[in-house]
């Protein structure tokens, strides 16, 4: 887990990347980042909508092979939605890391500049 503002930033630029997202690949929309307080921690967070249904590992022994079949075809059919997808310039980069004096090192992405790590 990132601390502080690299935890800030690493969910402004989560839900940045949801948010353009194709279609084609399935997630659950981003209501809003944030964070809280606990324990003088900052520990951030995503809001994301409940999406309907149940996860596949809960359905996958009751499935029959046909609808087991269909399911892993579905789940090809995101995976290469995904890797066809081409992030906007600036969309993503890398997040901030810290070296071993706790200093951290910036490199902003553009979606997520100093303006919207705060």
């Amino acid at each position: 887990m990132l601390p502080g503002p690299e935890a800030r930033l690493a969910r402004v630029c989560e839900a940045a990347v949801l948010a353009a997202l194709p279609e084609a690949v399935p997630h659950p929309p981003v209501l809003a980042p944030g964070r809280t307080s606990l324990d003088g921690v900052a520990p951030a967070y995503s809001l994301i909508r409940r999406l309907p249904g149940d996860t596949l590992d809960r359905r996958w022994p009751a499935l029959s092979a046909a609808h087991r079949h269909a399911a892993v075809a579905r789940l090809g059919e995101a995976q290469r939605a995904l890797h066809a997808w081409t992030p906007r310039a600036g969309l993503v980069g890398p997040l901030p890391t810290r070296t071993a004096s706790s200093t951290a090192t910036f490199t902003w992405p553009t979606c997520c500049g100093p303006s919207q790590a705060g």
